[in-house]
C-alpha cells in the first residue's frame, strides 16, 4: 500500500544549476543573453562578455566608460 511507502528524502545537491542566463546590456538596453557557469566571479563575466561579437560589434568605434558586472544576473556596458 502506498501509505506505508516512506516519504522521499530532499537532495539539496538536485537543485543547484550548473549553468545561468545573465543578460548583457550595452547603455542599459538588453542586447544579448548568454548561458555561462553558475560558478563565475564578477571579473570571469566580464571578461567573457567582452570576448562576445556582438558586443565588439556594438561597441566597436566607441570608447568604453564603465563596466557594471553583477555576478548571476548582468553585465552593463557603458559607452560614447
Amino acid at each position: 500500500m502506498i501509505r506505508r511507502e516512506p516519504w522521499p528524502l530532499y537532495d539539496a545537491d538536485a537543485i543547484v544549476e550548473d549553468e545561468i542566463t545573465i543578460v548583457v546590456q550595452v547603455n542599459s538596453r538588453v542586447r544579448d543573453r548568454m548561458l555561462v557557469p553558475a560558478s563565475l566571479t564578477a571579473a570571469e563575466m566580464q571578461e567573457m562578455v567582452m570576448k562576445d561579437p556582438k558586443v565588439l560589434k556594438l561597441t566597436e568605434g566607441k570608447k568604453i566608460i564603465k563596466i557594471i558586472p553583477v555576478p548571476g544576473k548582468l553585465v552593463n556596458i557603458v559607452a560614447k
